[in-house]
């Protein structure tokens, strides 16, 4: 299926704002002290925005593929708030917050529970597969506002 097919695909268009993505912390996920590493979270966030646009019907693969353009992280701004531990089930949301030129704001945040862990501020930007910056498809940004 082309990418054209998957942005035309209604059911795929659905909004994921405010749904999470959902992940169980594994042991591999933690270190010495039992806490989640610090850098674990950055995957889990990132892991968050890729479904994100997956439900959206955009696949990553797809972009570089047949459109020769990819989302990269500009910026990242990150504030740990609390641990999270072994068998901790996790929700992390996903907001976009602003679409113009080049970039992406989003506000993303990891649960447990009604607990705040993380707080990310995200800035991606489009680039060609060579790494220059190309203002978001047309198409593209459609579908990230749906």
């Amino acid at each position: 299926m082309t990418i054209n097919e998957l942005i035309r695909r209604k059911d795929l268009r659905m909004s994921t704002e405010n749904k999470p993505y959902t992940l169980k912390v594994f042991i591999e996920d933690t270190d010495a002290s039992g806490f989640v590493y610090h850098a674990n979270y950055l995957k889990y966030l990132e892991r968050a925005r890729a479904m994100l646009l997956y439900h959206k019907g955009i696949s990553h693969a797809q972009l570089i593929q047949e459109k020769k353009l990819m989302f990269i992280v500009k910026s990242c701004e990150i504030e740990y708030k609390k641990p999270a531990y072994f068998e901790d089930d996790l929700n992390v949301y996903t907001d976009i917050e602003e679409i113009a030129g080049a970039r992406v704001k989003l506000k993303q945040s990891i649960v447990r529970g009604t607990e705040h862990l993380v707080k990310a501020n995200i800035t991606l930007a489009c680039v060609t597969v060579q790494g220059r910056p190309i203002r978001i498809p047309p198409f593209v940004e459609t579908v990230l506002k749906k």
